[in-house]
This record gives structure tokens, sequence and C-alpha cells, in this order.
């Protein structure tokens, strides 16, 4: 559903939900949230 993001994972996903980027990997039983962050936050702080 989101898009890869292979610099981050070779399986890693990101999605935009309103003001909030979620990165995640799809797991056999779903998926693996990693990190829930504020979109107006410089990515430069939390990647």
């Amino acid at each position: 559903m989101g898009a890869p993001r292979p610099e981050l994972s070779p399986t890693a996903r990101i999605l935009v939900e309103g003001s909030y980027i979620i990165i995640y990997e799809p797991m056999p039983y779903g998926i693996f949230v990693v990190a829930v962050v504020y979109g107006g936050r410089d990515p430069e702080n939390w990647l």
C-alpha cells in the first residue's frame, strides 16, 4: 500500500496519513510499525 523506501531498509514502506508519516515493514503476520512521525518535522532530524 505504501511507497517502497529501500534507502531505509530493503522492505521498508511509508504511508502519509493526514499530517503524519508512518514508516513500516510488511511481515508475514501483518505489519511492523517502525515509526509514526509528525510530517511537519525536518526529516534530517528523525531519519
